[in-house]
Parts: structure tokens; sequence; C-alpha cells
């Protein structure tokens, strides 16, 4: 028999007969455990925990050890945001969603996100055959998980490594996440007119949104570098290989020491 598998959800809860406890409870029972179900997990939600004790302490421990974790970003709840940073810091499988139209919060723009319109039911519909294909994919590769908590997590370690080409490969993916932290305040703040420019916005209209991958040749080599190539390639920051490649480019052509080794 499979083995039977955890998967945690966290969503904005509400008090009994509010809205937001309506929609957590269909999202559960219409969209998550009719797939799940499928991939031999057992759905729990912090609110229906049976055990006896501590709340807060079963429910990180459910973070920390689930299989998976869902959550839904809807209303943008801060216990939410709070939890998921928890289980990015652990770095294993999660699946986001958010309500249709509203705004991912920049911190998590550039991870993959599920959008959902609960009262329509082709957006179920195509909320539920993304994420099937999400848990198929976490299924097969567990362990391929990143996160802005487990790179931020990566730079330090290359910062304190005792070799010089990885402390600077560190120091490149710390400028070029302050680099993309700041760009996307500036777009918060500025009205886009160029057509061919990708916003948060253009991207909600999706069913899902997934980071880009732009190849680092389309940049520029040797100090010509095409900086629309390099926006597009700041917005799709999430990829880690968007970073080793970038740091590749930076280095100095001579190699390293032997002392550096």
């Amino acid at each position: 028999m499979p083995e039977k598998k955890i998967c945690f959800f966290i969503a904005p809860i509400g008090e009994d007969g509010s809205e937001s406890r309506r929609r957590t409870d269909q999202v559960e029972e219409i969209i998550i455990e009719p797939i799940a179900k499928k991939f031999h997990y057992e759905v729990i939600r912090a609110d229906k925990i049976g055990k006896s004790g501590m709340i807060t302490s079963q429910i990180i421990q459910h973070l920390f050890d689930s299989h998976l974790v869902i959550a839904d970003l809807a209303y943008q709840n801060p216990n939410v945001f709070y939890e998921l940073a928890l289980r990015h810091a652990v770095r294993k499988p999660f699946i986001q969603l958010i309500q249709e139209n509203e705004k991912i919060p920049f911190d998590v723009a550039g991870l993959r996100t599920i959008h959902l319109d609960h009262h329509d039911l082709s957006s179920a519909e195509r909320c539920k055959a993304e994420l099937e294909k999400q848990m198929d994919e976490i299924d097969k590769n567990p362990t391929s998980v990143e996160s802005p908590v487990s790179q931020a997590i990566d730079v330090q370690a290359l910062k304190g490594s005792g070799k010089q080409a990885e402390r600077y490969m560190g120091e490149v993916m710390e400028m070029v996440s302050e680099l993309t932290r700041q760009v996307g305040q500036l777009k918060e703040r500025l009205v886009v007119d160029r057509p061919s420019v990708v916003t948060a916005s253009n991207r909600n209209s999706e069913a899902s949104s997934e980071g880009r991958t732009v190849p680092l040749r389309s940049i520029g080599n040797f100090g010509k570098i095409d900086w629309d190539a390099l926006g597009k390639a700041i917005e799709a920051q999430a990829n880690p290989a968007f970073f080793r490649g970038l740091a590749n480019l930076a280095m100095p052509a001579t190699p390293p020491t032997k002392k550096d080794k």
C-alpha cells in the first residue's frame, strides 16, 4: 500500500460563517483534496488538528515535517505569509495559490503561483489541472526547491566560503537580489506604458505564473549590455541558474590561485 503522505494546507481561516472561512473550506474540499488523493496525500489544516497540545507548536512541526505545504495567499493574511516563510527556510516542497486578480506580493512574485476564482467553475478546473501538474513534478523531484529564503541562505554560505570564486559569486547574487528588490519597488510606483514590459499584473491574467528564464547570452558580454534583456533576466531572478550564469560572466578571466582552491 502506498505511503500516506501529509499535505499541510495553510490558508486564511476567519470566523465561522465568514467569507474567508467559506472560501478556504471550498478550496480544500473541491480543489485540493481530490487532487491530493491521487498522490496519496492526507490533507491537514491548522484549525482541524486533532491532537491535544499547543496549536502553534503543532503548526510549526507540520510546516517543518509535512511532505508538502499548500499556501493560499488570498487576502494577504499575515499568518499565512509567516508560515510560508518557515516552510521556505526548511527548503521543502510547497505550492502557492492566490485569488484571481489579487496582487502577488513582490517577495514571492517570482515563484510559481496558481490563480483561482473559486466562484468560476472553469477557473477551478484550471487550478486543479495546474495543481496536479505541480504535485506530479514534486513527486518526481521532491528535493528541487528554491525560494527567496533558501537563496538568501545560499548567498550567505557562498560569502563565507574560503574560495575566492564562491565568495565572488555570493556577492554578485546579493547585488542582483538587491537590484531586483529596488526594481520591484520602482515598478509599484511607476506606470509603465511600454507594451513590451511584462509586469506582475500582466502575469496575473494567467491561470498560473512561472519564473521565466532568459538566456544570459542575450544580455551581452564583456561590458556590452542589452539593458532591456537584463531587466527581463532580473524579473526571472528566482531561477538560481541565472545567478550562477551571471557570476560566471562577471568573474575575472584569470583562474583562482592555488591558495583559493
